[in-house]
């Protein structure tokens, strides 16, 4: 073998060596990194979820608190203490209007609600908003699902509920069956009242709003 043969191949073999060495060094760091951001990533996750979690109930409790203090004052106007829920949490957020008075049962002393979001845990809407705002603990979740909440307890007064049959959101998301299967094994007074041709619009609660009033009407005054 002559001179420049060999010296041919032992740069040849440096090259490959110094080509093999930093690919595996480049492999390796990648790795690293990846295992690096994934473990962060966890992490932040799981702060987040955990926060999420806080910033709900701080978020609800003003709520509930104002709440509390405009039915103090309509209580005054009428003579009457702590005998007034909120009507226009009962006409714009059907599910949180559930949730609110299943978590402070003492502090609203009536309750109804069109078309509610029942069992949350379990349809798209609330598995994504859940998962969203209180992260991937499905414990974490039941305690903002008025199904959950009502089987395990129930609300101390008469409860008014009505659904359109044909809502366009009754088979996937809103499942009322679930509110009348917990209030079976809770025992909760609760009248659900199936409507054929309805939907979910605002002609829907015109038309049964005058009901609601009543309900309210019956117990508050």
């Amino acid at each position: 073998m002559t001179v420049a043969a060999a010296l041919s191949i032992f740069l040849l073999g440096g090259v490959l060596g110094a080509a093999i060495a930093w690919f595996a060094a480049h492999s390796f760091s990648q790795r690293t990194i990846e295992s690096l951001l994934e473990r962060t990533k966890n992490e932040l996750r799981d702060a987040t979820a955990t926060r999420a979690s806080e910033r709900v109930s701080e978020l609800v409790s003003p709520v509930t608190e104002k709440l509390g203090e405009f039915d103090r004052l309509l209580g005054e106007l009428l003579g009457r203490t702590n005998q007034l829920e909120n009507a226009t949490l009962n006409l714009t957020t059907q599910t949180s209007t559930l949730v609110t008075a299943l978590r402070n049962p003492t502090r609203w002393q009536s309750l109804s609600a069109f078309a509610p979001i029942a069992n949350p845990v379990a349809v798209p809407w609330g598995k994504k908003a859940f998962g969203n705002y209180l992260g991937p603990d499905t414990a974490a979740w039941q305690e903002w699902d008025a199904s959950i909440l009502m089987r395990r307890r129930a609300y101390p007064g008469a409860i008014l509920i009505d659904q359109g049959q044909a809502d366009q959101f009754l088979a996937e998301q809103l499942h009322p069956e679930a509110l009348e299967a917990a209030a079976a094994v809770s025992g909760q007074a609760l009248t659900l009242r199936r409507h054929e041709r309805y939907d979910h619009s605002y002609w829907f609660i015109q038309t049964f709003i005058a009901d609601h009033l009543a309900h309210h009407a019956k117990t508050l005054l």
